[in-house]
């Protein structure tokens, strides 16, 4: 039974798809995995007819050829043609383009599995930013319908003291009058103490000024006398830093003057000894070779 879009793409990774699209020679292996399922339904399909044809031939047996032989209907077996093979590499500029192909086919398909989990996170988090939109909407309704009744309630309420407000207005405005003048009384009082502290912390905060800016220009005397001390140490240890590698160096020098000294003495030495040794050598071929072998030969 042939397998739809929906099989194909539930029960199959996007690799076996891509395995069985290049199986039935499908050129772009780009797109979503259903797009991918669609075309390999579709070339399925178009696949089936061509298969029909070529299984349906049947045999036939000339009359001069069938003398002898009983008579039965000649059994042809469907030949089914398979699907193409897969593309296998070779050597050679094919190969090298099949491989190329092949390695495109993987970049653009992960490069669409990436977008499309792109898209898919972007979609759940459009559905949570929606979710929390619609609560804080269904949360703004029940605050503006419990607003909406408590301002019912305080209506009622107005309504209902009305009347007493009415009645105990003028006690209330003598007790008003008496209390905003006493409250007037202590917030002049209060006024007029803030304004005396506000007065001392102002001087205060002068005098801290004055202290602050005098602790700033001794602590910046101190540190350029700090900086001029530390310029003049740093520069007499360059200097003495300097007088002791002249030294050395000049004492070194000297050492490599009189290795040098002894190396030509040395050398001069093994060349004179070389050469006593060669005339040595010389003397006793023309002397004492001679007269060993006159001796020898002649007694």
């Amino acid at each position: 039974m042939e397998e739809t879009v929906e099989e194909l793409v539930t029960k199959h990774t996007r690799r076996e798809l891509e395995e069985m699209a290049v199986k039935l020679g499908i050129q772009s292996l780009g797109g979503t995995k259903a797009q991918l399922a669609e075309s390999i339904v579709e070339a399925r399909r178009r696949a089936q007819p061509q298969i029909a044809e070529s299984g349906t031939a049947e045999v036939q047996v000339k009359p001069e050829e069938q003398k002898g032989v009983p008579e039965k209907a000649a059994e042809v077996k469907p030949q089914v043609s398979p699907e193409v093979p897969p593309v296998v590499p070779g050597k050679g500029v094919r190969a090298r383009q099949e491989a190329m192909r092949r390695k495109s086919s993987e970049l653009r398909s992960a490069g669409v599995a990436i977008r499309e989990e792109g898209v898919s996170r972007m979609a759940k988090s459009v559905n949570a930013l929606k979710k929390s939109i619609e609560g804080q909407v269904t949360e703004n309704k029940k605050g503006i319908a419990k607003i909406r009744t408590g301002v019912r309630q305080m209506k009622l309420s107005i309504n209902k003291t009305s009347d007493e407000l009415r009645k105990s207005g003028e006690r209330i405005r003598e007790e008003g009058a008496r209390e905003l003048n006493e409250g007037l009384r202590r917030f002049r009082a209060d006024l007029d103490s803030q304004i005396r502290k506000n007065r001392d912390a102002v001087s205060r905060m002068g005098s801290g000024a004055a202290e602050i800016r005098s602790a700033m220009d001794k602590m910046s005397v101190d540190f350029r006398k700090s900086g001029d001390h530390i310029r003049e140490e740093g520069a007499r240890e360059l200097n003495e830093g300097l007088r002791r590698f002249r030294a050395d160096l000049d004492s070194q020098v000297r050492e490599n003057r009189d290795a040098i000294s002894r190396m030509n003495i040395a050398a001069k030495e093994l060349h004179s000894r070389a050469l006593a040794l060669r005339d040595e050598m010389q003397r006793y071929v023309d002397q004492d070779v001679n007269k060993y072998i006159r001796d020898f030969y002649y007694g």
